[in-house]
């Protein structure tokens, strides 16, 4: 929100080789007059019409003219050290993505936990492996944990989905495939703001479980071409979690939507095939 974002400008250091794109999708317009008072070098805003938060990280990308890209949450912000260590890594020649750790503040206080990436880029820092590189790539669906070679993104199109729940999927797996070299530091360069009510923490109505459901089903059929059916969810599994977040009534009105949407359901699970045509440099 405007209220939380110059948390996020602020942490950002006005250099003239950092350029700052912020992307608002639909704020009312008393919002929007706040976003217009945030100053920053090198500061562009893109107002947009309620396209969806994949739709404006696209447009984002395609307004980036640097060497790098970084994704960001307005509510979140920058460690203070994490522009001099991604300085020391810039100039990197031979590097497609940079994943660093990433924590939570709650109440003021920073977390070590809470955030699913920290475990798995901090498995492949102690062990570089296929099975931690595996992780840290095609698991790890967190798009705020890593700087990426704009060249790289230009090359393979990378983009996120145009999608109105978990769209930075297919920014990540695209990302894990198609990166030939890759690298982790130990560093916490961001810091996830948690609270009460962000978008991930609010109740969801049925619709929008639904939504979230056949995502689900994007990963299930991305792992299934993998061979990593261990990540694979179980429709099963939804009913025990329907039924405890909305009861009775709400199952009926999910396993409604389930029935009426079979065919959606098979072409989620192929939405991601695409990754697979050319140039998959990663295989697990």
């Amino acid at each position: 929100t405007a209220d939380l974002l110059p948390r996020m400008i602020s942490s950002i250091p006005e250099r003239d080789d950092i350029q700052v794109i912020v992307c608002d999708d639909g704020s009312d317009p008393e919002q929007v007059e706040k976003l217009k008072k945030i100053t920053h070098k090198n500061l562009e805003l893109v107002l947009l019409e309620h396209h969806g938060a994949g739709y404006a990280r696209n447009q984002g990308i395609k307004r980036a003219s640097g060497k790098w890209h970084i994704a960001g949450d307005s509510d979140d912000y920058f460690a203070p050290n994490a522009f001099d260590v991604l300085d020391r890594h810039k100039d990197r020649e031979n590097l497609d993505c940079l994943f660093y750790r990433v924590m939570m503040e709650v109440n003021g206080e920073i977390l070590e936990s809470n955030v699913m990436s920290r475990g798995m880029i901090e498995a492949f820092l102690k062990e570089r492996n296929k099975e931690t590189e595996t992780l840290v790539r095609l698991r790890n669906a967190n798009p705020i944990n890593r700087m990426v070679r704009l060249s790289f993104m230009r090359e393979h199109d990378v983009a996120f989905d145009n999608v109105s729940v978990n769209d930075d999927n297919l920014y990540t797996y695209h990302i894990g495939l198609k990166a030939k070299y890759i690298d982790a530091i130990p560093e916490i360069l961001y810091i996830v703001k948690g609270h009460p009510n962000s978008i991930t923490r609010q109740k969801k109505d049925i619709e929008r479980e639904f939504k979230f459901y056949l995502a689900r089903q994007q990963q299930n059929g991305f792992y299934r071409k993998l061979g990593m059916m261990q990540y694979w969810r179980n429709d099963i599994l939804y009913v025990p979690y329907i039924l405890m977040k909305h009861g009775p009534i709400g199952l009926f009105k999910f396993f409604r939507l389930y029935f009426t949407h079979l065919k959606e359901r098979e072409e989620a699970r192929n939405s991601y095939m695409y990754l697979f045509d050319k140039d998959v440099y990663y295989k697990p």
